[in-house]
């Protein structure tokens, strides 16, 4: 099971990465601050969950479109 999460950088979003990984999802922390993204991903693999850092900034409709298209390809 596979999942993409948006604000996964903090708060809500980052819980919800982390219970999510905990359950055995492989996660897609999306956001706009990478920085954050990134030390997330870190954390949730060195626990033994599956994660990936995908910037993402969703006010840019078209461009954030495109680029969840492109996971749905891959």
């Amino acid at each position: 099971m596979k999942a993409l999460v948006t604000g996964a950088s903090s708060g809500i979003g980052l819980a919800l990465s982390r219970r999510l990984a905990r359950r055995g999802v492989e996660v897609w922390l999306a956001a706009r601050r990478v920085d954050r993204l990134e030390r997330a991903a870190a954390e949730i693999c060195a626990g033994g969950g599956r994660a990936h850092a995908f910037p993402l900034d969703v006010c840019h409709a078209e461009g954030a479109a495109a680029r969840i298209a492109g996971l749905d390809d891959a």
